[in-house]
């Protein structure tokens, strides 16, 4: 045989790597682009320079998420998300950028049988220092092709895609957004629909030879509370349906993208109580109460609420009603020198936390430091209490409490920004006077007086109180 020649275009006319060795050319494609859960967060910056195995992207609320390959799968290069071809529509949520940082991997395919499912793509895992919630994945091009033609011109081809598969316990993967050769199978295993897929989201071309689809392109949600995602890395070859046969070699290879978003939950309370960065929280394994879900769909890093209001419960009626750490607050009694106090209810704490209240006392539409009360619960805790003194001046009407929960003890000290663990949860509270009682006392007694008599069971400890004569009442 001789060597033939191999060229693959995206839809741009930008070429990728070729990856060229003796009697065949070969070059695939894989992405990771991020998906969103309600509001997301992702960088504002780009993946690290990778070393020989691994890359870093930091997220602005503190979050890491660290990319090591191993075996067959080695880094590539920083690209953005539009390398592989680009349409908004295959991604969750719409608002994903073709400029986006991801990184590029490659999978060194050179040992690889021309046809049926090759295993030995090594391993790929993310590690985000700290447990998250339901990060999300988009990935783009999987598909490739190994093509040769003999010195009859006969063309030999193999078309070949990437498959992983999740290994990591409790989590399970669900398609969120895609093309029609993107799919999600068994809970565990992204793949395409075709095996003949192409190396562009938009176009079957690849090779010598078309394939029957596009790249598989699209969204991926993981469900579940996780620390580290590591994948199973493999390859899926079918012989092209206009070759005369298969085709593999030494030296062939995919070449892949990835990144990643994380879901937030914010705040519900009026928008005067946001600052200029509403309180954000990134999804993870604590919560106030028994759980937490994504707020503000499609908007990427948000600064605003995206349902203040004066009920306080724009989050309660949105998505899953996670504020669920009260039904109701109770009424704060008007007392100046009294204690309110509320045990706090929390789940998921898996280290020592942080858990700041807020009280607007003076009602003046902000929460001031001097409102606050901080306490730190102890991994495993259940509830925790936090206690204000009513100061003087407090008057009767409604106002407003809210509760950050998380591991970074700064973030949650602040009534706004963002914070990368935990939940947010703002709710009314009712002030209210004090019921006065009013006891009225009469001596039967015929004559004598004044009469003494002790209280007990008062705001005081004790009290006292002097009749003037029998049969005058007295309160």
């Amino acid at each position: 045989m001789k060597v033939g020649r191999w060229f693959r275009r995206l839809r741009d006319n930008k070429p990728l790597a070729l990856l060229q060795a003796v009697g065949l050319v070969t070059v695939g494609v894989l992405a990771f682009l991020p998906t969103p859960a309600n509001a997301y967060e992702f960088t504002t910056g780009t993946w690290s320079a990778p070393t020989a195995t691994q890359s870093t992207l930091n997220f602005p609320s503190g979050v890491t998420a660290t990319v090591t390959t191993s075996g067959n799968t080695s880094p590539f290069a920083i690209e953005t998300l539009g390398t592989r071809g680009w349409n908004q529509a295959y991604y969750t949520p719409t608002n994903m950028n073709s400029s986006d940082s991801v990184f590029a991997y490659r999978i060194d395919t050179s040992t690889c049988n021309s046809t049926g499912f090759c295993a030995n793509g090594g391993q790929l895992t993310i590690d985000f220092g700290q447990p998250v919630r339901n990060p999300s994945l988009h990935l783009s091009g999987f598909g490739a092709v190994a093509t040769q033609t003999d010195r009859f011109g006969r063309i030999f081809q193999s078309d070949f895609h990437a498959v992983m598969t999740l290994t990591t316990p409790g989590a399970t993967l669900s398609l969120a957004d895609g093309n029609s050769n993107w799919a999600v199978t068994g809970g565990n295993t992204i793949t395409t629909v075709d095996a003949s897929a192409g190396v562009n989201c938009n176009v079957t071309t690849g090779g010598t030879l078309p394939g029957r689809a596009t790249a598989g392109c699209g969204s991926v949600l993981v469900t579940g509370t996780v620390q580290t995602l590591t994948f199973d890395m493999g390859t899926r070859w079918i012989q092209n349906p206009a070759a005369v046969g298969p085709a593999n070699f030494a030296g062939s290879g995919e070449v892949a993208n990835l990144t990643v978003t994380l879901p937030q939950d914010f705040s519900d309370a009026p928008a005067s109580y946001n600052g200029g960065q509403a309180p954000a929280h990134t999804l993870s394994n604590l919560a106030l109460g028994s759980t937490v879900d994504e707020d503000n769909s499609n908007t990427r890093n948000g600064a605003a609420s995206p349902f203040p209001g004066g009920g306080a419960n724009g989050d309660d009626t949105t998505g899953t009603d996670d504020e669920d750490a009260f039904a109701s607050l109770p009424n704060l009694l008007i007392d100046p020198g009294s204690t309110y106090s509320l045990s706090v209810p929390l789940s998921g704490l898996s280290a020592s936390a942080r858990l700041c209240g807020w009280i607007d006392f003076n009602q003046n539409g902000t929460f001031e430091n001097g409102e606050r009360d901080c306490t730190n619960p102890a991994a495993g805790a259940t509830s925790a209490t936090l206690s204000w003194t009513v100061p003087a001046g407090v008057t009767p009407g409604t106002s407003y409490a809210r509760f950050r929960l998380g591991y970074v003890t700064n973030q949650i000290n602040s009534a706004t920004g963002i914070a990368s663990s935990g939940e947010v949860e703002d709710y009314p509270i009712v002030f209210a006077n004090r019921p006065q009682i009013i006891l009225r006392k009469t001596t039967l007694g015929g004559t004598g007086g004044p009469f003494g008599f002790t209280l007990t069971n008062t705001t005081q400890t004790s009290g006292t109180v002097t009749t003037t004569s029998a049969g005058t009442p007295t309160q």
